[in-house]
């Protein structure tokens, strides 16, 4: 059985490059999804509860391609490669 996590706001959940082990359901609070471009993080989305993120990294198997930040306090579900496959 997976534990939820908590984050506080501005809390770093995986940084860009980063391996992806788990994706994250947001359960409450908002994470901020930004891109780290030379320095300059640009804002590409933010999740709030009931929402998925951080699965293309599993999917694809690949380094994360952006950073997921706590935008407030929250409590995140991780879900490993075998539970996304299952919900998917």
């Amino acid at each position: 059985m997976t534990t939820m996590k908590s984050y506080s706001a501005g809390e770093v959940i995986f940084r860009q490059g980063d391996a992806g082990d788990s994706a994250y359901l947001v359960q409450d609070g908002s994470v901020r999804i930004e891109l780290d471009d030379g320095g300059q993080a640009i804002h590409l989305a933010t999740r709030q509860s009931g929402e998925l993120f951080g699965e293309m990294a599993i999917i694809d198997d690949q380094p994360r391609s952006a950073s997921a930040i706590a935008a407030e306090d929250c409590t995140l579900l991780p879900l490993t490669q075998e539970q996304l496959q299952y919900r998917m």
